[in-house]
């Protein structure tokens, strides 16, 4: 068989492959929001790092490039799991009790409100204090998430130029 043969045939099993590899991202895919983005580049920083742990890569340091993708997917992970409420708020809820809400009806043609109550902050200086516990919580929360946003595209931008085989 001759060499342009053994690479159409080649090209083909592999374009297949990768048809049905991608086809539950693609077809899961939107584009209002930029987590199925998230969910594109973790499908293929598995699939890198599943071939550079492999007997196929060529390369000497291939597992201190699976190692990097490893790191970085930990991170993209971690992002894609979206926890960072439930752990700067942790405390914070065992402290205050747990967040609920009510709506009360409209008195007299007025809107109605909503209302967030914590059993524990029973007087108004509570009140005050948990309410502004709550906004440095929500701050920290929104920091923590843009930490491992930057994290993680900052060492794709260090890394990925180097994961080629």
């Amino acid at each position: 068989m001759s060499d342009f043969f053994r690479s159409c045939y080649y090209n083909f099993i592999t374009g297949v492959g990768n048809l049905i590899t991608w086809f539950p991202v693609v077809w899961e895919d939107r584009q209002y929001d930029h987590s199925f983005l998230l969910y594109i580049l973790q499908k293929k920083l598995r699939l890198m790092e599943r071939h550079y742990r492999s007997d196929k890569p060529m390369i000497a340091d291939a597992k201190k490039v699976a190692d990097q993708i490893g790191g970085q997917l930990q991170i993209l992970n971690g992002i894609l799991e979206d926890e960072y409420h439930d752990k700067v708020f942790k405390e914070h809820d065992e402290k205050w009790g747990e967040l609920e809400m009510t709506f009360c009806e409209p008195d007299s043609g007025k809107c109605g409100r909503l209302l967030f109550i914590r059993k524990n902050a029973v007087t108004d200086e509570d009140k005050i204090q948990e309410h502004n516990e709550t906004k440095e919580l929500w701050s920290l929360e929104k920091q923590q998430e843009t930490q491992d946003y930057y994290k993680f595209f900052l060492g794709l931008a260090r890394y990925m130029r180097n994961w080629w085989d």
